[in-house]
Parts: structure tokens; C-alpha cells; sequence
């Protein structure tokens, strides 16, 4: 197991300080298991290739006592992972300690049998100092440094005065050197150096690491506390939310309600306002038809009441038979513009230029306008041909301009202007006559509405000519001023009829 696996593993279970406290006893193992096998083939290698001379065997039953105790110390450290976090640091700072002293013992044991003082390797007493610093407190790096140096000034002490037999590095150094003065004490102030400045250095460093875990798990803390707060104030906001969209969810319950409600009075108010027009459409065809009829019945019994007093003229007859024939007219009339108006059968689209129904329906109404002297000015544009139904569209301009030549009983001018804009064209219908008032512009549209006197109109002209343009996805507008004529325009589509 890798450190970062270690650490990401002790990470979930144990405080920081503990995860890395396991995680470097476990490299202190993997650590020991390469220090072995480096001892092991550096003796075969010193042995069998460069042929120097010294006690192998001792070498390979520290080396096996090594490999005992590290697989103790592993099942240990497998024993401490399952630890529940407090307990940890104590248990491991003990575990470390055992490592570090049977570790310095040993090393101190092979340097004996590998040549003492003569061992290029006794530099090695290094790493115990170095592994030291990173598990223990400074004070305890030092005491540790000094243990070692003090272990190796024993052993080099014990062979310079021939108290524990020296073991020569046989061919590769001078089996005298461990009793040279000039050589031991240069070399153990040597070691002296390294051991203290490698404490000094590796210490210091890891004291200022230390520092920073502890800094960095103060601040952790902070942070914690800090999201713990920003999550129940959340939290809070959150509820406050519920509570709020449950309020909203409750006000759209009503609003909803309300307006099912308002839909059905809506509904029934519809419904009554159309049984009012009903009624009052009704009314109105009543009275049209009915002054009509009067007459009709009027001048029949006249003239049956004539013929019976044998009074009967034919001049007097004709007369009335006249003024019967006008009266079933108008009457005819009416009911043909209410089956207009009822039938409002859709167009049927043909290829047409307007300019040519504005001239037909002219033709239509030339004779009346020049009856009642009105002048016509045709102002006609360059248009493009369009789909439109011709008698539909004849029907609406004859309408316009039936009315607005009725509209000047003492004579004007009638100017028909035609233009297009790219999106629609635009057909004007000016007059010079007496206008309309503002009021009556707003009814100008509904059915039964006129402003004609007399028996010139039903009201239902404009009533039809708005259906059909709108049929047509169009539009028609009027503007108007009391005693200074009004302009009606037509917008028909270009884009959406044309082919």
C-alpha cells in the first residue's frame, strides 16, 4: 500500500495526525524489508565479486532477526489500523519507539561484524536520526542522535582497545586502521557532524511540517464550522422555502379555483350577452321588416277596398302596386344581407390584382356617383398579384364606396388610392362628406348599426365587409371627422395569400 492509498484509506476512520502517523509505520516497514535485501546483496556482492574478507553469516542472522521482528511489527501495524481514533497516536508513538531502538541495535551489531570504524556504511547511523525527527518531538530526535553516536563510540572504543574482537574488511582496508588514533577520531567527529546536522536539518523541517498540519487542521476546523454554519443557515432557508412554496402552492390553489369560477361567470355572462344580442337583433329585423310590411298591408287594403267601392282606377293602382314593389324590395334586401351576413361562406383563392376589383366594382357605382355630382380620383400603384376571392373582395369595395358617395348628398370627391409596402397592400377609400362622429365610429362595425336616415341602410354593409377581410386575414380602419369626410383602409396580406 502506497502512502497516498494509506492516507486516502485512514483518512475516513482516524484524524489526520493519526492517518500519517500509520502511514509512515508502514513506510518504516516497507522501508526495513528494502534495507534488508540491500544488505543481503551487498554482501553477496562484497563476498563473491570483489572477494573481501568478513563473517557473512553473522550478516545473514541479523538480517533474519530483522526480518522476524518487521513481520511482527507488520501484523502490529495491521493491529493498530483497526483501532478505533484516540487511542491511536499513544499505541503508535510506542510502536515507533521499539522500531527505532532495535533498528539503531542491529545496525550497530552489523557494523560490528562488517569492519567497524573501516565501514564506508557506518554513515548509515544517519537514517535512524533522519526517520527519528519525523515520528518523534525535536527533544527526543536529539536524545536518539546522541544514543547513537554514543552506541558507536562504544563499539569503535571497545575494538581500538581490544576489549570485543575487530572483524578486518579483508582486502579492502588496513586491518591496523581501527587502532590508527590519526584515523578513528577524525572519523567519529566526522559522524558526530553528520549525525547532529542531519537531526539539526531533518527536525527543523519536519517541526516547520508539523506546524503546518497543525495549522492546516486548526483552519480545516474553521472551515468546518464555517460550512457547518452556511449548511444550517441553508438549511433554515430551505425550510422557509418549503414554507413559502406551500403558501404559494395554497394561493394557487384558490387562484385557480377563482378563476374556474370567474371561466363559468364568464361563460354565463357570455352567454347572456349573447341572448341579449339575439334579442336585440331580433328586435331590429322586426322593426326593419316590419315598416316595410305595414306599407305593403297599408296599400293593398287600399286598393282592395277601391276595387270593392268599384272606385278602381289603373293609375291609382299602379301607384300603389309601386310603392308595394319598393317596399318587398327593401325587404328583399334585408334578408339578403342577413343570409350575407349569417352564411359567411369562405373565400375561394384565385390569382388576381386588386386594382382590377377596384375598377369593376367602379363600374358598378359610376352611375351613382355621378347622380349625385362626386367626383372620382383614382390614384392606382403598381401592385402584385395575390390569392383573394374577386367577388368577395367586389362585395367589400362596392360597400365602400356605395357609402361613402351616399355619404355626400350635395355632392364632393371620392379618391381611391392603392399602394404596396412588400408585406401588404393597402387600398384607401376617401371621401369629402359629412363624416362620422366619434361615437358612432366605435358601433360602426356591428350589425344593425347605420347612421343612414330613413330606409337608405340596415346596418349590415360594414358588418359583412369586416367579416369578409378578416376571412382574408386582413384588416379594415376608419378614420373620420364631422363635416370633413372620412377614409376607410383595407390591409391585405401579401406574403401570407401570394403564391
Amino acid at each position: 500500500m502506497d502512502s497516498d492509498s494509506s492516507i486516502g484509506t485512514y483518512r475516513s476512520r482516524y484524524t489526520p495526525e493519526e492517518g500519517a502517523l500509520l502511514t509512515r509505520l508502514r513506510i518504516f516497514i516497507v522501508m526495513r524489508w528494502i534495507a534488508i535485501a540491500g544488505v543481503v546483496i551487498a554482501t553477496l556482492v562484497a563476498s563473491k565479486v570483489f572477494h573481501i574478507g568478513f563473517p557473512t553469516v553473522p550478516v545473514y542472522i541479523i538480517c533474519g532477526f530483522m526480518l522476524a521482528y518487521n513481520l511482527v511489527f507488520l501484523f502490529q501495524s495491521k493491529g493498530l489500523e483497526k483501532q478505533q481514533s484516540g487511542t491511536v497516536i499513544r499505541r503508535a508513538r510506542i510502536n515507533a519507539n521499539i522500531h527505532l531502538v532495535l533498528d539503531l541495535v542491529m545496525l550497530s551489531v552489523l557494523i560490528h561484524f562488517t569492519g567497524g570504524i573501516e565501514n564506508p556504511f557506518i554513515v548509515y547511523f544517519a537514517f535512524p536520526t533522519i526517520v527519528t525527527s519525523i515520528v518523534l518531538s525535536r527533544k527526543g530526535t536529539y536524545v536518539l542522535t546522541t544514543c547513537a553516536l554514543a552506541m558507536v563510540s562504544l563499539l569503535v572504543g571497545l575494538e581500538y582497545a581490544g576489549w570485543i574482537p575487530h572483524y578486518n574488511l579483508q582486502g579492502f582496508a588496513d586491518p591496523t586502521l581501527h587502532q590508527k588514533g590519526t584515523y578513528v577520531l577524525p572519523g567519529l567527529a566526522a559522524l558526530a557532524t553528520l549525525l547532529y546536522g542531519a537531526t539539526y536539518i531533518t527536525s527543523t523541517i519536519s517541526g516547520e511540517l508539523k506546524k503546518r498540519q497543525r495549522q492546516v487542521l486548526i483552519l480545516s476546523a474553521q472551515l468546518l464550522k464555517k460550512k457547518t454554519a452556511e449548511l444550517e443557515k441553508a438549511s433554515k432557508e430551505a425550510a422557509r422555502e418549503r414554507e413559502m412554496q406551500d403558501k404559494l402552492s395554497a394561493a394557487y390553489k384558490d387562484l385557480s379555483e377563482s378563476l374556474k369560477q370567474l371561466k363559468e361567470s364568464q361563460e354565463h355572462l357570455i352567454q347572456a350577452e349573447k341572448l341579449t344580442s339575439l334579442g336585440q337583433m331580433a328586435a331590429s329585423i322586426a322593426h326593419e321588416i316590419n315598416n316595410p310590411l305595414s306599407g305593403v298591408l297599408t296599400y293593398t287594403k287600399l286598393l282592395i277596398k277601391q276595387i270593392d267601392d268599384n272606385r278602381y282606377s289603373k293609375e291609382n293602382a299602379l301607384v300603389y302596386l309601386g310603392k308595394i314593389e319598393q317596399a318587398v324590395t327593401y325587404s328583399s334586401k334585408l334578408v339578403g344581407n342577413l343570409l350575407d351576413f349569417s352564411r359567411q361562406s369562405p373565400p375561394k383563392f384565385w390569382e388576381l390584382n386588386v386594382n382590377e376589383v377596384v375598377e369593376r366594382s367602379l363600374d358598378l357605382t359610376i352611375h351613382s356617383a355621378e347622380l349625385q355630382h362626386v367626383k372620382i380620383t383614382k390614384e392606382l400603384a403598381a401592385l402584385p398579384i395575390i390569392m383573394a376571392d374577386f367577388d368577395q373582395l367586389q362585395q367589400v369595395f362596392t360597400n365602400l364606396f356605395m357609402n361613402a358617395i351616399q355619404a355626400m348628398p350635395n355632392g364632393g370627391e371620392l379618391t381611391i388610392r392603392t399602394s404596396a409596402d412588400g408585406d401588404h397592400i393597402k387600398t384607401e377609400v376617401q371621401d369629402t362628406g359629412v363624416g362620422i362622429s366619434a361615437e358612432n365610429i366605435r358601433n360602426l362595425f356591428t350589425p344593425f348599426f347605420t347612421t343612414k336616415k330613413e330606409t337608405k341602410g340596415v346596418g349590415l354593409g360594414l358588418a359583412v365587409s369586416h367579416g369578409i377581410v378578416q376571412r382574408h386575414n386582413g384588416s379594415i380602419d376608419v378614420k373620420s371627422e364631422v363635416g370633413k369626410g372620412s377614409t376607410f383602409t383595407v390591409l391585405l396580406p401579401v406574403k401570407a395569400l401570394s403564391g
